[in-house]
């Protein structure tokens, strides 16, 4: 018992040091290392609350889909769906918009979403289906719109086309628009 009271004595008379290992390691300061563990825990405290709480900048929608190009088999669309580029549903393809799907656009003026086959937007009065554009509409029309081309189909219900240069154009003999809601382009 006398030895541990002389060792604590001389660890605390000491500058922090501990005698008996200093042959073998670097020597450090025992009392300013205790406390810095506090005091970083402390200040990053504050710093790690404000990452969860408000995580940096991440793209909007992360559950998205993204498009571009061909569409080669048919497809059902739900959720939010962004659109790069210019989207071809190819012939003898079905593409199904789900009930609440928003269809972002983001590419500039010349994305459209070309239809050779069939298109169906299901929309409805609750849930009705939105073409917008992902990046605003400050400078006027920021996408194209919906092409049919000749010999097409399509069966479109409460939806609105938003932002855009033409709205739905073309060969639209075979397409239906049972409800269209306001604030659409015809």
């Amino acid at each position: 018992m006398g030895t541990d009271r002389s060792l604590r004595k001389r660890v605390s008379a000491s500058s922090g040091v501990l005698p008996f290992l200093s042959h073998r390691f670097p020597r450090f300061p025992v009392r300013r290392f205790a406390g810095s563990w506090t005091r970083c825990l402390v200040l990053s405290l504050p710093f790690f609350l404000l990452l969860f709480l408000f995580p940096a900048s991440a793209p909007s929608h992360l559950g998205a889909r993204f498009y571009r190009g061909e569409i080669k088999v048919s497809t059902e669309w739900e959720g939010v769906i962004r659109l790069t580029g210019t989207v071809v549903v190819e012939e003898g393809v079905v593409l199904t918009v789900a009930p609440g799907t928003q269809v972002l656009v983001t590419g500039g003026r010349d994305v459209t979403i070309v239809v050779r086959g069939t298109l169906y937007v299901r929309g409805e009065r609750d849930y009705p289906v939105v073409f917008d554009s992902a990046d605003g509409c400050e400078d006027g029309e920021a996408w194209a719109g919906i092409h049919f081309l000749p010999g097409s189909r399509g069966e479109l219900r409460n939806f609105r086309v938003e932002c855009s240069e033409k709205g739905i154009w073309g060969a639209t003999e075979g397409v239906k628009i049972n409800y269209q809601l306001s604030g659409s382009s015809p």
